[in-house]
């Protein structure tokens, strides 16, 4: 394919002819005939207008709603209904190490296309009806978790645990579901990222509305309160349906016979492999150590504004309110920022790769620096409702940005596999998410699992005050108050150190790490670029022309002036012979064979030249032209289109005349 879109050109332009390459393909967008019809309008490769777009990230308003509604359950069952903190801790490890599970059981599930026969694949897609039947199990389970049938301690805990399997259960099934469809439907980076950014909003508008029902019943938990907000959650739990006909367009059918399963994906990323799939391990380790973070932060926020800034009742209430929706506004605001600065342009003619790096380096350094001002404010300075408030507008800056980053790795992660894995053309994408969201998932059901012990290790002691009050003379409200105040006052101050640990030191850390593998994920550069030309050529692109041939002036010096300002490492210029030589064929094959057996990097730049074998010396109307970046590997390829130098190749730079 390089000798055929290289034969397309003459072998010696004019001075004033440019060869080549700019193939962008421009999409024709019609004018919309007001300023509501915008939102109907296709755009992107996708062809999805912003309405459907919306319609899509949708899917995740439900499962945030639930998964917000399911994640104060062991507080409130701690703290409301007197359950044992223990217990309780013990219980909800077990479901949380049962999680990961879920999401190894439904990638599979959803791959081999289980329900195709009640569901045609036709008709409804491979992803869409896991999420149809999968949403309204979570609904069901989330709307009961607060109405047990009894209030003796066996009785809640056995409640406890079934009513959050379920809703897990149901959020793992939609969860998958999802994150396979994006891959499939929005094929190249700014469209996801841009899809991220509209997911961002829905998810907090559907952990809002989660958490609100939840504010209510951290004040008061009576019966009518649990009956009346229950009706709400299940109302909410079920808006995610409005996004099943776009999942309809995820079809692409997978052969079942050769997908293997997640400990194929995990075996392909075993360190001592001569083969192993880096991209994989770098990826793991992030989605570990993200998880670990996420979920040591989760488990102990609460407790931090009960037991380290001792507040209870409504000023606590106000206080997390307050908090979330400092920190909501500035996602807000953040989140729209960075979806213009990385959801805009098109990654297809950025041939250097440069918005790909912008994004890797910008989420890298705001991550390391959220991880010091976080050990600084939480873990030196003195605790105060307003550091606390500052924290939550710094985190938020710094953490913003890298679910683009993240999402992106993830589908190029799935996209190489699909056309340069073991098997080219197989997909399973279901089974490479349900592989990683089980590693993050597993790291913070063990860090949310240690860390909850941890508080009862470290002397957290509760009191069921609801129980204590009801025979009381005082007044309901007064007394439950005056109840959890002494709870806060008596608790010792190992626990308020240990949570304060948790959240200043062991996050920070967390960060660190993170930081360290995202940096060092092998997909970018040639390889990510011989990726997106994968693509693009399998939804019909040409690339033909792709190559950018530029003219420079007559002489050696402006030869070698122009091979030293490319940013490549490894260099090579390759003498085409006469113009009318018709050997220069088999001199590039002789070029691409040489490349292939070079040890090291597996991408070089390469400066084809017209002449009579003198780097600087030309017969052809003494003019030059050189190709761009083209890696070796990529000779083996359909694809024609030429590829940047990978930053990560570190070879002494050489200039070679064949």
């Amino acid at each position: 394919m390089a000798e055929k879109a290289l034969s397309q050109a003459p072998c010696c332009p004019s001075p004033d002819q440019s060869i080549g390459v700019v193939v962008a393909t421009k999409e024709e967008k019609p004018r919309p005939s007001s300023c509501c019809g915008c939102w109907l309008v296709p755009n992107g490769p996708s062809g999805h207008s912003w309405l459907t777009k919306i319609r899509f990230a949708s899917s995740l308003f439900s499962l945030f709603h639930v998964l917000a509604v399911v994640g104060f359950a062991k507080d409130i069952f701690v703290e409301k209904f007197g359950c044992d903190v223990t217990t309780i801790g013990m219980l909800f490890m077990v479901i949380s190490f049962w999680t990961p599970l879920n999401q190894f059981i439904h990638g599979n599930l959803q791959d081999r296309q289980c329900l195709a026969r009640i569901f045609p694949i036709e008709r409804w897609g491979r992803r869409s009806p896991w999420l149809l039947t999968h949403v309204i199990i979570a609904a069901f389970a989330a709307c009961a978790m607060y109405l047990p049938p009894g209030q003796s301690d066996s009785l809640l805990q056995a409640w406890f645990f079934i009513m959050v399997f379920l809703a897990n259960w149901g959020v793992s099934a939609s969860l998958i579901a999802f994150e396979s469809a994006r891959v499939e439907i929005y094929p190249f980076k700014e469209e996801r990222i841009l899809v991220e950014g509209i997911c961002k909003y829905t998810c907090m508008l559907g952990g809002g509305s989660g958490c609100m029902p939840m504010m209510i019943l951290l004040w008061s938990s009576i019966f009518a309160y649990r009956l009346g907000l229950s009706f709400f959650i299940f109302a909410m739990s079920l808006m995610s349906l409005w996004a099943v006909p776009v999942l309809k367009d995820a079809k692409a059918r997978s052969d079942s016979a050769g997908l293997g399963g997640v400990m194929s994906i995990f075996a392909e990323a075993l360190p001592w492999r001569s083969n192993a799939n880096k991209a994989m391990q770098h990826l793991i380790a992030v989605k570990c150590w993200h998880g670990a973070y996420g979920s040591s932060i989760a488990t102990v926020i609460l407790y931090y504004v009960t037991y380290v800034l001792q507040l209870s009742g409504w000023s606590r209430n106000l206080v997390l309110a307050g908090a979330a929706c400092a920190a909501g506004l500035t996602e807000i605001i953040c989140n729209a920022i960075y979806m213009w600065m990385f959801g805009t342009g098109d990654s297809r003619s950025d041939k250097t790769g440069k918005s790909d790096r912008n994004l890797l380096e910008f989420v890298v350094l705001m991550r390391i620096v959220n991880a010091f001002i976080t050990c600084l404010i939480i873990g030196f300075a003195e605790p105060s409702v307003s550091l606390l408030f500052i924290w939550s507008v710094t985190s938020r800056i710094g953490l913003c940005g890298f679910s683009f980053w993240r999402i992106s790795a993830q589908c190029w992660l799935v996209d190489e596999d699909c056309h340069f894995g073991p098997e080219p053309g197989r997909r399973r994408e279901g089974i490479i998410f349900g592989a990683l969201n089980m590693m993050q998932n597993f790291s913070g059901a063990f860090l949310s699992s240690a860390v909850f012990i941890g508080l009862g290790l470290a002397g957290l002691k509760t009191q069921n005050c609801n129980a204590q009050c009801e025979e009381s003379a005082e007044v309901p409200e007064d007394c439950v108050n005056s109840c959890f105040a002494e709870v806060i006052l008596s608790q010792p101050d190992s626990l308020r150190q240990f949570v304060r640990v948790v959240m200043g030191f062991w996050a920070p850390f967390c960060e660190l790490m993170v930081a360290c593998h995202s940096w060092y994920f092998p997909i970018k550069g040639a390889r990510l670029r011989k990726v997106n030309n994968a693509i693009r050529q399998s939804r019909g692109e040409d690339l033909a022309a792709d190559d950018n041939i530029a003219v420079v002036s007559p002489g050696g010096r402006e030869r070698v002036n122009q091979m030293a300002a490319h940013r490549a490492a490894s260099k090579m210029a390759v003498d085409l012979g006469q113009c009318h030589d018709e050997d220069w064929v088999a001199k590039l094959t002789h070029t691409i064979a040489f490349m292939q057996g070079r040890p090291g990097p597996t991408s070089m730049a390469v400066f084809f030249e017209c002449g009579d074998g003198l780097l600087g010396s030309s017969n052809c109307s003494d003019s030059h032209s050189t190709a761009q970046v083209k890696s070796s590997t990529d000779a083996q390829q359909p694809s024609a289109a030429a590829l940047p130098e990978d930053q990560d190749a570190a070879e002494e730079r050489q200039v070679i005349s064949i």
